[in-house]
């Protein structure tokens, strides 16, 4: 099967886009569930994996990176990793640590595209909603360590409170009471805002135009010219 027929490709963001709104449209359908941590953790595993490789990124690191996975899955799935029934705090730390990773290589991605496509705005909503993911993750790992950190506690709820945070709806049902909670509540909003204006809105204003690619340092300069073809001239 060639890159172009499958789901998700290299530069394709758009199955990457249908595996996150899976992940929040079923993250609260399953709350409460017995099968919400081997379910939460396998849409986890593929929305990872999709992502580095809708980014583009190396073989020698998707591999390593779906087996740690496939590993955290299975565990949590056999309760081989729980504790008193609940996923402890240090397993949560690597997923989330594993899934920070997304935003930046897929925001990384996008912007080395000389040609504002469908796929291009697809890969900038995939990095905005991947923000809100992590942070997600965040919430529930730091409420893993801190019980108080959140009122009341958000636990299954952590996804619902950090889209809320990141859109700037703050409906109140959920309030973050300690310091720590608090400024990475402040930092996902404004994270979420600037994303929203500086990058989705821009790459929708200019979808279909040529965008012009900064020459890297030491080398030499790139002109497009309106035709989409490049001028390289010595630096």
């Amino acid at each position: 099967m060639t890159a172009r027929h499958r789901l998700i490709a290299p530069d394709h963001f758009g199955g990457l886009l249908v595996l996150i709104v899976s992940l929040v449209v079923l993250a609260p359908l399953i709350a409460d569930r017995r099968a919400e941590g081997p379910i939460t953790g396998l849409i986890t595993g593929l929305l990872l994996v999709g992502a580095l490789v809708a980014s583009g990124t190396r073989r020698g690191i998707v591999v390593p990176a779906a087996g740690t996975a496939a590993v955290l899955v299975a565990l949590a799935g056999t309760g081989g990793i729980t504790t008193d029934g609940a996923t402890p705090g240090w397993v949560l730390g690597i997923i989330t640590a594993m899934l920070a990773t997304t935003p930046v290589l897929v925001l990384r991605r996008v912007l080395q595209h000389r040609q504002v496509t469908l796929s291009t705005v697809a890969g900038a909503v995939c990095a905005y909603l991947l923000v809100g993911i992590v942070f997600g993750a965040l919430y529930r790992t730091i409420e893993t360590v801190d019980g108080d950190a959140f009122a009341p506690p958000l636990e299954s709820a952590a996804t619902y409170f950090s889209f809320v945070t990141l859109a700037t709806v703050g409906f109140g049902d959920f309030v973050a009471t300690s310091d720590f909670a608090r400024s990475l509540v402040i930092l996902e909003a404004v994270t979420g805002q600037v994303l929203l204006v500086t990058l989705v809105a821009r790459f929708v204003s200019t979808l279909g135009q040529q965008r012009v690619i900064p020459p890297r340092h030491g080398s030499p300069d790139v002109h497009e010219t309106d035709a989409g073809d490049t001028d390289v001239r010595p630096s």
